[in-house]
């Protein structure tokens, strides 16, 4: 038997393994990946590296054990190339093996692994319980301002999924007392059609030269304000992303380290090289199945 621990809002952590943050507003099996549980030993990379390092073969293990904790094959992963842009894809049972370019999936189809990577970048889980369709975001500060969010919603709802049945988990990413940007971007959110929803959370510093940006309270009121969709958000306040000299962070470290420190009892847990963030379909969709949830979580052949 697992042993699970309560985290805060709806999200906790099952200790297995592998183990995973999950969220309890999300319907199907899902999660956000932790650096633990992994083979990768390179410094800033161990353990559970899915794809930052430079050792493919231990990266390959390392997405062999990760699909596997959720209780299917590795060949059923999909994941891209991730470009910080709007694109979404969606993707069937076709598409397994296929190189991708691109920052969300959507599927309808059961026994695929949707998932996104990220460090700073904000990921977000979706799913419409009753059709049975599923979303996963990379969010980066881009693809925010541009509205991926929604985007993402109005692909769901393109292939059956209804917007008072879709339920967004936005998980662990940078927080904005960390998030230090410039001029350059708060004219890019000026800019663009989510301009009214971004520009509130992008707050100068005392020099007027640089900002502080909350990347998930943006996509928190695009989601609100464009869609309506109801959400759980995991809220990192207790302890800084970035704070703690032990974790890793893009910004501190540099392009090869990642981030995330929730609280004291979870720093190892939870400072991650790199996350999946991703849904897999159980075997029959039922429209009152419970959740289990980043990242990640094991099916059974029934609903969770």
């Amino acid at each position: 038997m697992k042993n699970i621990w309560q985290y805060q809002n709806n999200f906790y952590i099952e200790n297995q393994s592998i183990p995973l943050v999950r969220c309890k507003g999300i319907a199907f099996p899902h999660g956000f990946s932790t650096r633990l549980g992994g083979v990768s030993t390179d410094k800033g990379y161990e353990t559970l590296d899915l794809g930052a390092g430079e050792d493919t073969v231990l990266t390959e293990e390392n997405r062999r054990r990760f699909s596997e904790s959720l209780g299917i094959s590795r060949k059923s992963l999909i994941f891209a190339k991730q470009i910080h842009s709007v694109k979404t894809e969606y993707v069937t049972a076709d598409d397994i093996g296929k190189d991708f370019e691109c920052d969300a999936f959507v599927t309808d189809k059961p026994e695929l692994l949707i998932a996104v990577k990220t460090a700073d970048c904000v990921p977000i889980l979706f799913c419409d319980r009753k059709q049975g369709v599923i979303g996963a975001v990379h969010a980066g500060w881009r693809g925010t301002v541009a509205g991926i969010a929604s985007i993402c919603v109005k692909a769901m709802t393109d292939h059956g999924a209804s917007v008072q049945n879709i339920t967004a988990a936005i998980g662990p990413c940078i927080k904005s007392d960390c998030y230090e940007v410039d001029r350059a971007f708060a004219e890019a959110a000026a800019r663009s059609n989510c301009a009214a929803l971004c520009l509130p959370h992008i707050v100068p510093d005392y020099s007027g030269e640089k900002y502080h940006a909350d990347l998930s309270t943006m996509n928190r009121d695009i989601l609100l304000s464009a869609d309506g969709v109801p959400f759980e958000r995991y809220d990192g306040d207790m302890l800084s992303q970035i704070a703690d000299a032990r974790e890793v962070s893009v910004l501190r470290d540099g392009a090869k380290a990642s981030v995330y420190i929730p609280d004291d009892m979870m720093q190892r847990l939870l400072a991650d090289s790199i996350r999946f963030a991703s849904f897999r379909f159980p075997y029959v969709v039922d429209s009152v199945s419970r959740v289990m949830n980043r990242t990640e979580h094991i099916i059974s052949r029934r609903p969770v």
